[in-house]
């Protein structure tokens, strides 16, 4: 024989305050020591420690919860409700919120008025008490309430579980919330006059779950990459863009394709599938959206203008590279060349103490992407630039 449990205990009241109820509701087992340890005397749970070998008999409708320390095999069995005098245990324990819930479960279909009540009391008895919650969303379905009545149950069941869970135990309370939700829509969507509680309780089911699910889809800040992904191509929802990076509506890439795994905003997917070139206007052909992350990452470009401000972004840091780092004559004077050189040098040439064009994977000058499509002049222009006898004018005022 070996182990040891340990074991809180409280009568079927429950918890002697509303600072203790809160402290022990949702706790786990293993965090019970030190939070019980910090409550006042007289409204701390009984304990005790289970040595091996040892029974413990706990009476009927008390509050219990134990605590393995270390491995531990134990037996054990529980009262089942049909057994008990549920009229004889309230006459007793008028204040304890499991025979309260009882009590509405057993009149919900005779007396609906006094099961409303106990399901009110036995909530009020234990807020946290999500199994409570549900089964009384399911009770207003069944008893085919007035609609007003219903959705006060489900905006205070959703409201509760947002405000006081974390988001596994939401994903549980939705689990079984979300499906009454639904029958409760579906059953009054085709009268006009209860539609509208049919949209709001669609309404908050959806924010709910999306609220849950949107850190973990594209996008999102939990997302991680896997193999397959669940059919997200109808789905749209809020996230950051991986083109734009910024939030906004949209969904995740097209199933199969090399962007399946990335969210693009609505505005981004709409300039993609209307390609056309912010910089020469041709719509339609080949080519491509900016890089994601820069000024340019809404803009798509057709091969041509791309093809031609690489080149010349190319050409360009190093024709500078192999002019002097600073030429004595030029003080801060601008180059003015002549033809097509001088459209692209006036808007490209920097002072002569800048440093030279960033690559174009980082942040490309604007300048360039304006003259993408005269590739030959912003060319020509870098090696007027990288020239070691320049004509000369003073900067204009």
């Amino acid at each position: 024989q070996q182990g040891r449990k340990r074991w809180w205990l409280y009568p079927p009241c429950g918890p002697l305050s509303r600072r203790a109820y809160e402290t022990v509701a949702l706790r786990p087992a293993w965090q019970l020591s030190a939070e019980v340890n910090a409550l006042p005397l007289e409204v701390r749970p009984l304990e005790l420690h289970q040595e091996a070998g040892q029974g413990v008999f706990v009476p009927a409708l008390w509050w219990h919860a134990t605590l393995d320390c270390g491995p531990t095999l134990g037996i054990g069995s529980q009262y089942n409700m049909a057994d008990l005098d549920l009229r004889e245990c309230y006459r007793e324990h008028p204040d304890s919120g499991f025979v309260l819930y009882h009590m509405a479960c057993e009149l919900h279909k005779t007396e609906e008025e006094r099961a409303m009540k106990f399901f009110e009391e036995a909530i009020d008895r234990e807020p946290f008490n999500f199994y409570f919650c549900t089964n009384q969303l399911l009770f207003y379905l069944n008893m085919v309430f007035h609609p007003r009545l219903t959705m006060s149950v489900v905006e205070r069941t959703l409201s509760k579980a947002r405000s006081s869970l974390d988001s596994r135990r939401r994903m549980l309370v939705l689990r079984f919330a979300v499906p009454t939700i639904c029958n409760f829509a579906e059953w009054h969507a085709p009268h006009d006059r209860l539609l509208k509680y049919s949209a709001r309780a669609v309404s908050l089911a959806w924010d709910a779950l999306m609220e849950l699910a949107c850190p973990m889809l594209p996008g999102g800040a939990e997302f991680r990459l896997s193999r397959e992904l669940p059919c997200l191509a109808e789905l749209r929802y809020t996230a950051v863009c991986s083109q734009c990076d910024e939030r906004r509506i949209g969904k995740a890439g097209e199933p199969g394709s090399i962007r399946a795994h990335r969210f693009l905003c609505e505005r981004c997917t709409e300039v993609r599938a209307r390609a056309t070139c912010g910089c020469c206007g041709q719509s339609g052909g080949e080519g491509q959206i900016g890089h994601p992350g820069t000024e340019f990452a809404s803009q798509w470009y057709c091969a041509r203008c791309w093809g031609s401000w690489k080149s010349a972004c190319r050409a360009g840091p190093k024709s500078v590279q192999a002019a002097p780092a600073q030429p004595p004559t030029v003080p801060s004077a601008f180059v003015q060349p002549s033809g097509a050189a001088a459209q692209a040098a006036t808007a490209l040439v920097p002072q002569p103490t800048s440093a030279p064009p960033p690559p174009p994977q980082s942040t490309p000058p604007q300048s360039a992407i304006a003259l993408a499509a005269a590739g030959t002049a912003v060319a020509e222009a870098w090696t007027v630039l990288a020239a070691p006898a320049v004509p000369v004018v003073q900067a204009a005022n």
